[in-house]
């Protein structure tokens, strides 16, 4: 029975294990990139979104917002995506309003911008998850307009909050 309770509480905490979790891994990569300014850029800046949205997350109860929930992960997919493609305008733009340590390191990823194929593959998944998310708002949409009780996304999302 005791292992029963152990499977049941990971479960009722498994929104922080998975954004704590989540995030850890994200940072110790970050740490162990330091030297390449590409990884660096990608890494730092995949952070600081996350971080943005785990901020909102502890603020805000975001499944219990309805269909804003779906246009915040929208949002927060479509800005990772684009901040992956357009990170020479986004590192040149930040190197010249951040302070100068800061800015030294940005300006080595300028120099040394390459679009990799990890990043590619980044931003195919970021942009399916959009997909899916705007499905699921679509879904929700007629679902709220027309009566219909159909759920074919919103259930297997919302099965994770």
């Amino acid at each position: 029975m005791e292992y029963l309770n152990q499977y049941i509480d990971f479960f009722n905490n498994y929104s922080f294990y998975n954004d704590y979790i989540g995030q850890s891994i994200v940072f110790a990569a970050f740490l162990l990139s330091l030297r390449c300014p590409n990884t660096r850029f990608l890494l730092g800046f995949i952070l600081v979104v996350d971080f943005l949205y785990l901020l909102l997350r502890q603020k805000v109860n975001l499944p219990a917002l309805g269909g804003w929930y779906y246009v915040i992960v929208l949002c927060g997919d479509i800005l990772i995506a684009y901040g992956i493609i357009s990170r020479l305008r986004l590192a040149s733009w930040l190197s010249s309003i951040l302070p100068q340590w800061a800015a030294e390191r940005l300006e080595a990823s300028v120099k040394q911008y390459q679009l990799t194929r990890q990043e590619i593959i980044l931003v195919l998944l970021y942009s399916a998850s959009a997909l899916l998310s705007c499905i699921t708002l679509i879904e929700r949409l007629v679902r709220k307009s027309t009566g219909l009780d159909i759920l074919l996304m919103g259930t297997s999302i919302n099965s994770f909050f």
